[in-house]
């Protein structure tokens, strides 16, 4: 009988040694994401002219012959080029991870503003041209060449005779002019979509050539080209079977096939769960190693299957990707970058990661950042009120933040565009400076009450009950109701995700400590974005916008777009702010726009619309397992998180390696790049 409790507790101990292995280095429960059982697909139905220009067409009207005559006729092009690998290899699954199912899986209308359906938009549609963000020039996409007028009020292009949609039917002028229809159809609930692109006016002069006049003669804005040749293209032979109306509700949940290297297939996508989108085999555009054609695609588009799983919690998506579950997580939280992964590269504890097979990079390249901060609502109190807006930016310690929850890896930002040469250098960030908070916030009224929390007289409309700093204000929107006056303390309801609030408490205490009442409400992603972009029904929000290497504040900061559904979410409205816009839109001196640039940006500074966040020096902090093979840029020039789908690959070499390392523990692999996680695109690529 005792030796029968030896060899259970024996046992037991060697169980518990497990368990406890288990749980040290993110566990020994991980699995390999194994997928080489992907396959591309194809919808093919036709078949037209070898997969060439219709031999009708003659070579003036785009047909065969034309790459010979187009500059005589006016035209230009660019050579294309690729940041692609000649080592990546097809096939294989990525899966990654987004925080919220997208209301819609439609890439334009109502509730299409969301990056998850513009990154899949981006696999699935092709664009007019595309653009080079080293050369800044444009490059062909749909269209080989293009001309544009000396008065700058025509576009002409030449499609690619080659261009196919997925079911084998050939692109041609009618789906850019079905896509520009269906774009100003109202029944989309989109008016900024409709405004962008009514102006323009189409005609067809052949199957292959796109005359785009704007109908507006005064409206000569270098935009103009650009915004058009950014139009993602869409079949007309589905198109032109719905209204406006009828898209919306036929493809809420479906996605018409495009012209792309990829296809949204239904089979593959569980509503409120996932989405899938699956390589087509039969790409136009696909690099043909026999001939050379294509070359600048060349290691581009090689995962089979594109998979993004809904995990709402951010640490919960850490955990999973820990595990396996989730191949790639793409960094936002410095604490978990330093604290979970940086300070222990070199720890045996963190057994995945000490011995490679769970990698991390922080890459420095190009990309042009964007501005982020909380946006504040100016159509009622209390931020109707400049000094109020000037105040909260004192109240906000962002310098704190940085050095003691995020680790020093970001620097606080100071302007609404920090691209390149439109950020004034010279700017400085708004200091955390309660005193003046207070002394502002006095200067219109507010005073402490009995209870220690700041007060002051506003003037609310009896029939909505939304309150405004300014009598005036309350009865031009009060429908001829009553304004009623009352005192209120300075209360704000801030509607934010779970985790969001672990750095926002800091700013309720230093706003409670100086009387300011913060009330923090947690809402999905999906709610907060319908509250803030269609109803209009927040006090602030918090955001973040991407950048790009053409400033576009008409968008945000131009009273044109004070209408529900557009993204100037503040309710902005300064006729100086808008005339300067306005002369920056029709100016084609790159000089000129960025001084004008600058000018915008010191008005909008003062104004305070959002409470100006911070901004990261590098492109991309990405955790992923050691499953991949990537270019020695890893994300090009000016890439980010999405080049990743477009540039790496999955490596079975890599793979059998990586099964092998987790079933014995003293295989190590190589774990750096050049002895740092740290990889700087210039300095990869021999730029000085």
């Amino acid at each position: 009988m005792k030796k029968t409790y030896i060899a259970v507790y024996i046992l037991f101990s060697i169980f518990f040694l497990f368990i406890v292995r288990g749980c040290l280095g993110f566990g020994n429960t991980s699995y390999i994401n194994v997928s080489d059982k992907t396959e591309p697909i194809s919808v093919k139905e036709f078949d037209y002219w070898d997969g060439g220009a219709n031999p009708e067409i003659s070579a003036e009207m785009g047909g065969d012959g034309f790459d010979l005559i187009a500059e005589s006729l006016g035209y230009e092009t660019n050579k294309p080029s690729g940041n692609g690998s000649p080592d990546a290899v097809k096939g294989g699954r990525v899966v990654m991870h987004y925080a919220a199912y997208p209301n819609t899986l439609r890439t334009e209308g109502m509730e299409s503003n969301s990056q998850a359906i513009s990154f899949f938009g981006s696999l699935i549609y092709e664009t007019i041209l595309g653009f080079n963000g080293e050369s800044m020039q444009w490059k062909p996409r749909l269209a080989t060449h293009w001309m544009v007028s000396e008065d700058k009020q025509t576009f002409h292009y030449r499609l690619d005779p080659r261009a196919r949609w997925a079911d084998g039917m050939p692109v041609t002028v009618d789906d850019i002019i079905s896509t520009h229809k269906l774009l100003i159809d109202d029944g989309i609930n989109s008016a900024s979509t409709n405004r962008t692109y009514s102006k323009y006016e189409l005609k067809k002069i052949s199957p292959y050539i796109l005359e785009v006049k704007i109908g507006n003669v005064g409206d000569k804005s270098w935009r103009n080209f650009n915004s058009f040749s950014s139009i993602q293209v869409y079949p007309a032979h589905y198109l032109d079977k719905v209204t406006g109306a009828e898209y919306l509700d036929q493809y809420n949940f479906d996605m018409m096939p495009g012209s792309g290297p990829y296809l949204f297939d239904k089979t593959k996508v569980r509503l409120g769960n996932y989405i899938t989108v699956v390589r087509r085999s039969d790409y136009w555009a696909e690099y043909n190693a026999d001939t050379g054609e294509f070359k600048h695609h060349q290691g581009y588009y090689n995962f089979d299957e594109i998979r993004i799983k809904i995990v709402t919690e951010e640490r919960v998506a850490l955990e999973k990707f820990k595990k396996g579950e989730l191949d790639l997580y793409t960094m936002g939280r410095s604490q978990w970058w330093n604290e979970d992964f940086v300070y222990n590269l070199e720890n045996p504890s963190y057994d995945k990661l000490y011995r490679g097979l769970i990698q991390m990079r922080k890459i420095f390249g190009h990309n042009p950042d964007g501005f982020g901060g909380i946006c504040m609502n100016l159509r009622k109190w209390p931020f109707d009120n400049k000094n109020v807006r000037k105040a909260f930016d004192k109240l906000w310690d962002r310098k704190r933040l940085i050095e003691e929850l995020f680790f020093n890896e970001y620097v606080q930002g100071d302007t609404y565009f920090p691209a390149g040469a439109y950020r004034d250098k010279n700017r400085v960030a708004t200091p955390f400076d309660p005193e003046g908070a207070i002394e502002l916030l006095n200067e219109v009224g507010y005073e402490s009450n009995s209870e220690g929390w700041l007060s002051t007289t506003v003037h609310t409309c009896s029939e909505n009950n939304i309150s405004y700093s300014a009598i005036d204000d309350c009865e031009n929107n009060c429908n001829e109701s009553e304004c009623l006056e009352e005192m209120k303390i300075l209360e704000f309801d801030f509607g934010m995700t779970q985790g969001s609030d672990r750095f926002l408490t800091i700013f309720q205490e230093d706003l409670q400590k100086v009387g300011i009442k913060m009330n923090i409400k947690f809402l999905s992603g999906s709610e907060i974005f319908k509250k803030v972009q269609n109803e209009r029904d927040f006090d602030v929000y918090m955001g973040n916008w991407v950048g790009g290497y053409f400033p576009a504040p008409w968008y945000f900061f131009h009273s044109d777009n004070l209408t529900p559904g557009t993204v100037n979410f503040n309710g902005f409205s300064n006729s100086t702010v808008d005339s300067l816009i306005d002369d920056y839109r029709s100016n084609f001196d790159i000089e000129k726009r960025i001084q004008l640039i600058k000018q915008i940006d010191e008005i909008l500074l003062d104004e305070t619309l959002y409470l100006l966040t911070w901004q990261a020096p590098y492109s991309l902090r990405i955790l992923y397992w050691n499953k991949f093979g990537f270019p020695k840029h890893y994300i090009g020039y000016d890439g980010d998180w999405q080049s990743v789908f477009s540039l790496w690959w999955y490596d079975p070499k890599k793979v059998d390696t990586l099964i092998e390392a987790r079933n014995n523990n003293k295989i190590m692999l190589e774990k750096y790049d050049n002895g740092e996680i740290n990889v700087y695109y210039d300095k990869i690529m021999g730029i000085e």
